[in-house]
């Protein structure tokens, strides 16, 4: 007899049974794959949700982020690929429900759209399909208000905007999405020091606040090289901790040319919506900016845009580092393209080149001497 049969042949009630303990193995087994795996929970919280390859990255960045293996992350992403959704709304209600004893604190640009996700995230947390993952996680009754709220364990959410008072505020783990406002990014272009006014927020308040063993993200559309990923990725190589930050990075359009979330955004879709590259034909020389700064364009012959990074120049007391950071294309594709980089720099006085650099660019550099040092790259000039 096959298993059909077998249970053809027991007494309804005995069938009934067996039905049920089966469904209740069912939803046990989705329950802790979804207490364990922060890409499961995603799915079955938004049941129309879009998957791409760049969600697992994040994904699993925030599942080390739980479980204590990294304290500080930083990743750029650009508009509308899920950057909030993930990092302000369905984390922060995956982690409470994970420990419900912790803090969390939640930041956005303004205090308004900070208790926006605020009211999201206790909205699901009170609902029935939260419940059946986090079946022991509920509010608590006498704090419910939406940019402050506290689940039965008395672990806590707290929204605040940039800029915001947090006096007497604690936090396990601080989630600052989007500080910097378009309107911020427009008037910076004429006034970069409209960045500085965040930094010294975040270093006076977010970062005092933390709890021992607390970690920090922070999920942003990259504007400058001030802003505050790009501040605090300097002060960390500043203080020789080039490594203290998990450094994600995704573009819109990747240098292979398809787009970074196929599934959702097409080529057209993208190229109409951003405009494509703003680079032009004029541009195959380096452009200072700024004493500090410098934009470079790599070109071919036929002036091919390959690639394009900022350089800040840093001051150490024994060396002056050509620091390279959001680098986009195939910016070093030759020795030839190295050894024009290397004279640019030299000419403005560098002694020293580093960057910061994902696990394939730092691959590629390692061919024109650079020593790598997780995700930091050097070379003496």
């Amino acid at each position: 007899m096959n298993i059909e049969e077998v249970i053809a042949s027991l007494p309804v009630d005995q069938q009934e049974k067996l039905f049920q303990e089966v469904e209740a193995y069912k939803l046990a087994v989705e329950r802790e794959k979804c207490q364990t795996s922060f890409l499961s929970f995603v799915k079955k919280m938004w049941p129309g949700f879009i998957h791409g390859r760049h969600h697992a990255v994040v994904a699993k960045a925030f599942e080390d982020v739980a479980a204590g293996k990294i304290k500080r992350l930083a990743i750029s992403m650009p508009p509308r690929h899920t950057k909030s959704e993930f990092g302000s709304f369905l984390f922060p209600a995956w982690f409470l429900g994970k420990f419900p004893d912790k803090k969390v604190m939640q930041s956005s640009n303004t205090s308004e759209l900070a208790v926006g996700f605020g009211r999201k995230v206790r909205n699901l947390v009170d609902s029935e399909m939260y419940h059946e993952v986090f079946p022991n996680v509920k509010l608590r009754q006498d704090s419910k208000s939406a940019g402050r709220w506290a689940v039965n364990d008395y672990g806590e959410y707290f929204a605040i905007g940039v800029g915001g008072t947090m006096t007497g505020r604690g936090a396990d783990i601080v989630i600052i999405d989007d500080p910097h406002s378009e309107q911020e990014a427009t008037l910076a272009a004429h006034d970069p020091s409209v960045y500085d006014s965040t930094y010294e927020w975040y270093t006076s308040g977010p970062r005092q606040r933390l709890q021992p063993n607390g970690s920090i993200i922070i999920i942003a559309t990259r504007w400058s090289e001030r802003d505050l990923i790009g501040r605090v990725l300097q002060d960390a190589a500043e203080r020789g901790k080039p490594d203290e930050w998990r450094v994600i990075e995704f573009p819109a359009i990747l240098p292979s040319g398809n787009p970074l979330w196929p599934e959702f955004w097409s080529l057209e879709l993208l190229e109409e919506k951003f405009g494509g590259s703003e680079y032009t034909t004029e541009q195959i020389k380096v452009y200072l900016v700024t004493g500090q700064m410098m934009l470079l364009v790599a070109t071919d012959d036929h002036a091919e845009i390959h690639g394009a990074a900022t350089v800040s120049f840093i001051n150490y007391p024994n060396d002056r580092v050509a620091f390279v950071t959001a680098i986009g294309g195939k910016l070093v594709t030759s020795p030839e393209t190295f050894a024009q980089m290397s004279d640019v720099f030299k000419a403005n006085g560098a002694t020293k080149i580093q960057g910061m650099a994902k696990e394939a660019v730092a691959r590629l550099w390692k061919r024109f001497g650079f020593e790598e040092k997780a995700i930091l790259v050097e070379v003496k000039l």
